[in-house]
């Protein structure tokens, strides 16, 4: 017999009937056992739980289904293979009521195949069987099952432990789900710290070829020095033809570009002093795409420059803004198609402001990458060509004289950054200038075909 005559016979409908001690009942039916995410039920408000009775009699199997019916979804099964096939299915059953003594496979089996398979290993089992000896007991419980219930039962026991055990389990699955989110975001967060790790190596790296292209540089300049010399020798002294003489100015032509291009270089690597000068914009500017200019005839990239003129000089740390410009431009550069493109160079004045812009004709920025451009580290370079952080440098130069730095992008039609930097260099000198608003000049010759190109 599965039902114990002289327990209290169990009402469903009873206020209260099924509830553990100390748990309440609340406003719509609910029971609240006080712990997180329990199964509620009562009413239509929450979804019901589901129930696996595995027993081979009916009579049992009828029983327990009238007894659960009101407050849970029951699922039957009469035999183990059934019960396997149920318990792997899609949803799975919310809590397994186990019988132990069956004709095809006996419970403690079912229960061993059960945790041993990852998509039933953390369905709760109670055992409901007659056997209620001791170590029959203790067999069920080291298979993994949470409870043992032996025949006859009391119903309100059984519904209020398998209410326990139901708010048990959602507390455990609660529980694994943040650890595994937790899992996902230390595996995402060791992910970003290697690639960091890696785009720092690389940017040391870039760093030292820095450091070693001054050095090579300096000692280049010794001995182009002494080829300048000689061939201004040979220009005051030597009798040549007239072709011979337009060799040797194109020979002495070069050589003091090359000296220029040096002299950069070692200016650009050289430490800054952080001290804010007045510089010349259009002659930073000047250097910087003097050094660009091989990689850009190599690429097949056309230059053109479009100078506003009168520009006043800013006065700002001279190497940083450099280190600004030869950046942008060598993005530009980089975005361009292997074909060629076409990168062009402005600048005005812009109230008490110059601007400068640099426009490329290449494969523009996506919308949702620009806004993280300035992040460090982010980069859509290749690894071998990016470190992710000249952007995020340029960023910080342009902050920390209290200029602007703007983007303009749209995929497949190149992309423009527009630097904005004070004519005094501190916002105190401009607060205390009567300054009167000046007109905004910005060039048409931002989208028109201009001069000064390289050869194409």
């Amino acid at each position: 017999m599965l039902l114990d005559n002289n327990a209290e016979a169990y009402n469903p409908m009873r206020p209260n009937a099924d509830l553990m001690p100390g748990a309440r009942c609340t406003e719509g039916g609910h029971r609240d056992f006080g712990l997180p995410g329990n199964f509620v039920n009562g009413g239509d408000c929450t979804e019901k739980a589901t129930i696996l009775v595995v027993d081979d009699l009916p009579e049992n199997l009828a029983l327990m289904n009238n007894l659960l019916k009101h407050d849970y979804k029951v699922k039957i099964a009469s035999s183990a293979g059934k019960a396997l096939k149920i318990a792997a299915s899609d949803p799975p059953p919310n809590l397994i009521l186990l019988d132990i003594i069956m004709p095809d496979m006996t419970g403690y089996e079912v229960c061993r195949q059960l945790k041993r398979d990852p998509r039933t290993r953390n369905i709760p089992v109670i055992f409901l069987t007659a056997r209620s000896e001791v170590e029959d007991e203790k067999k069920g419980l080291e298979l993994g099952a949470v409870d043992y219930i032996t025949k006859p039962i009391s119903p309100a026991i059984v519904m209020a432990r398998v209410k326990n055990h139901l708010a048990l389990k959602t507390m455990a699955d609660g529980l694994r789900d943040q650890n595994d989110k937790l899992e996902m975001r230390v595996e995402q967060r060791t992910e970003e710290l290697r690639a960091s790790q890696k785009q720092t190596l690389h940017a040391e790296k870039l760093s030292a070829i820095g450091k070693l292209s001054a050095s090579i540089a300096h000692e280049f300049n010794n001995p182009l020095q002494g080829i300048l010399s000689i061939l201004k020798g040979l220009k005051r002294r030597a009798i040549m033809d007239e072709e011979d003489m337009e060799l040797l100015d194109a020979a002495i032509s070069e050589s003091n570009r090359i000296k220029i291009m040096i002299r950069s270089l070692q200016e650009f690597n050289r430490p800054s002093s952080g001290k804010k000068m007045m510089m010349d914009v259009h002659k930073s500017l000047d250097a910087m795409l003097l050094l660009q200019s091989s990689d850009l005839k190599g690429r097949r990239i056309s230059l053109e420059r479009h100078y506003g003129e009168g520009l006043p000089q800013i006065l700002a740390v001279q190497d940083q803004i450099k280190q600004v410009f030869l950046n942008l431009l060598a993005n530009a550069a980089d975005a361009c198609p292997p074909a060629g493109g076409e990168l062009t160079v402005s600048t005005w004045q812009e109230n008490e402001r110059v601007a400068v812009a640099i426009k490329d004709t290449g494969s523009g920025i996506k919308p949702e990458d620009r806004e993280r451009i300035f992040q460090p580290f982010f980069s859509t370079k290749p690894a071998v060509k990016g470190t992710g952080l000249g952007l995020s440098v340029c960023h910080g130069i342009i902050q920390d004289h209290q200029g602007e730095i703007r983007v303009e992008s749209q995929p497949g039609h190149g992309t423009t950054f527009i630097i904005l930097l004070p004519i005094k260099g501190d916002r105190e000198l401009l607060a205390a200038t009567d300054a009167k608003p000046g007109k905004e000049t910005v060039p048409a010759a931002l989208d028109r075909p201009g001069i000064n190109a390289y050869p194409k």
